[in-house]
C-alpha cells in the first residue's frame, strides 16, 4: 500500500479513514426539478429533494486494523459526519460493500453537504 505525505486525510466521525490511489471522488447532490404545466397559467416546478444526496466514493484496504471503524460506521446507520479538505457531510451513509481481509474495496457513501 503506497501512502502519500501529502494526501489529504478522509475523516468519518472525526477519525481519519486511510484511503488508497486517487482522492475520494465526490459528486454533489442536485434537487430532480419536475415541471407541471398549467393551463392558462405558468408551469408549476416542484424540486424533489428525495435523491439530492451528495455520493463519495473511496478505495480503502479492508484490514483487521479497519474492521472495527467501518463496523461502527455501518452501526452508526445514516448518523455519520465525512469530511474531506473543506468539504464537510452530514448524515451520511455507508452503503453495503463486500468485505475481503486483505483486499481493496469501495466504498459509497451518501450524505447532505454541510455549509458553514
Amino acid at each position: 500500500m503506497t501512502i502519500y505525505a501529502d494526501k489529504a486525510t478522509f475523516l468519518v466521525n472525526g477519525k481519519p479513514l486511510a484511503y488508497t490511489g486517487d482522492a475520494p471522488e465526490i459528486m454533489e447532490g442536485r434537487p430532480e426539478i419536475t415541471t407541471v404545466g398549467q393551463v392558462g397559467g405558468a408551469p408549476v416546478h416542484t424540486p424533489d429533494y428525495s435523491k439530492a444526496y451528495s455520493v463519495i466514493t473511496l478505495q480503502v484496504v479492508y484490514s483487521q486494523e479497519n474492521k472495527k471503524q467501518l463496523l461502527e460506521i455501518e452501526n452508526n446507520k445514516n448518523n455519520n459526519t465525512c469530511s474531506y479538505r473543506d468539504q464537510k457531510f452530514t448524515g451520511c451513509i455507508l452503503l453495503p460493500f463486500a468485505k475481503s481481509d486483505g483486499k481493496t474495496v469501495s466504498l459509497t457513501f451518501h450524505g447532505n453537504p454541510y455549509y458553514a
